[in-house]
């Protein structure tokens, strides 16, 4: 039978079947093929579709193709700016990423100002 080489916990080598490393390995790769299947699934109806933003004194609004989002100052935890973009965050996993292009030059400096001036500055 052909066999690989693994790695037991104590650093000792040890045979390996290498049917199992071919069914370790498959596993894995449908797991991918379905995680691609279901991020198209979901993102396709965005596709080429607008998204907007608005920011006011009370919050941040962001209209997609598959509904809207409403956020109120206190709610945003933090926001970072690069050279392209605005990143603003809610929390540690959810964000919403504003690009600078999707704005004029003007509501660039205006945006800044505002979440300098209404997102607590982390400590």
């Amino acid at each position: 039978m052909l066999t690989g080489i693994g790695f037991r916990p104590g650093n000792e080598m040890q045979p390996v079947s290498l049917v199992i490393l071919i069914l370790v390995w498959l596993v894995f790769l449908t797991s991918q093929i379905a995680q691609r299947a279901w991020t198209e699934l979901r993102f396709s109806p965005m596709r080429g579709k607008e998204t907007w933003y608005e920011f006011d004194e009370t919050g941040f609004s962001c209209g997609l193709a598959n509904g809207e989002s409403y956020l109120k100052w206190p709610a945003i935890s933090n926001f970072n700016e690069t050279e392209t973009l605005f990143v603003v965050m809610e929390s540690g996993v959810l964000f919403y990423t504003i690009p600078k292009r999707a704005l004029a030059a003007d509501d660039v400096s205006s945006l800044r100002q505002l979440l300098v001036e209404k997102v607590p500055s982390p400590a």
